[in-house]
């Protein structure tokens, strides 16, 4: 009796043993600000990101891709380093703190203390690889003025061309230069109502 207790126990260990395996590797992944020459020169003017959607599946750490009939999989592997919404509220922030050159750019993680002389809403509705393997964006923004009056209003819709496949590294490094591009699109349009103003 003693015998099968001591071979029931081995093959529970063997077993533990086999099912243990090596541990499942996650790569995280964020996305940065990236160095872009200024456009405008706001000095003391302060810009106030009041919000940025996103939609619901985009929400989620595990990085979404589009798949052929309307899909979105996720890999449990392939995860964003921290809230996406977060990362992209501090990556614009200083993307266009940058191109605008002001300090003063703030968010509702981060309120500025002065007035904002500009608000921008934005929302994005796309923001992954698509079923054909390249990487989009499609997001709206609204430019208020300090008295809350909508200034503009535009739609932006970008793709990459290159195909990413499964090589997430690539996949965020082109999110990443779509959502620059976004920033610095917002900024040419305060850049021109800048313009507008002092004519």
């Amino acid at each position: 009796m003693n015998n099968c207790r001591w071979a029931g126990l081995l093959l529970g260990l063997l077993l533990l043993a086999a099912c243990g395996g090596s541990p499942i590797l996650i790569k995280y992944y964020v996305i940065d600000p990236i160095p872009m020459p200024a456009v405008a020169d706001l000095g003391d003017k302060s810009v106030q990101i009041l919000d940025l959607k996103l939609p619901q599946y985009l929400e989620r750490f595990q990085i979404a891709r589009r798949e052929e009939g309307n899909r979105i999989t996720f890999n449990n592997n392939q995860q964003w380093g921290e809230s996406l919404r977060k990362n992209l509220y501090r990556t614009m922030t200083r993307n266009l703190s940058s191109l605008l050159g002001t300090a003063d750019v703030g968010t509702a993680i981060s309120r500025s203390f002065a007035a904002p002389d500009y608000s921008i809403r934005v929302s994005i509705e796309s923001f992954e690889q698509g079923a054909d393997g390249r990487v989009q964006l499609a997001a709206r923004y609204q430019i208020s003025g300090g008295a809350g009056l909508v200034l503009a209003t535009e739609q932006v819709s970008s793709i990459v061309d290159r195909r990413s496949g499964d090589r997430y590294g690539d996949m965020v490094t082109d999110l990443q230069q779509l959502f620059a591009d976004l920033s610095q699109q917002i900024a040419v349009s305060i850049h021109n109502l800048e313009v507008q103003h002092a004519g």
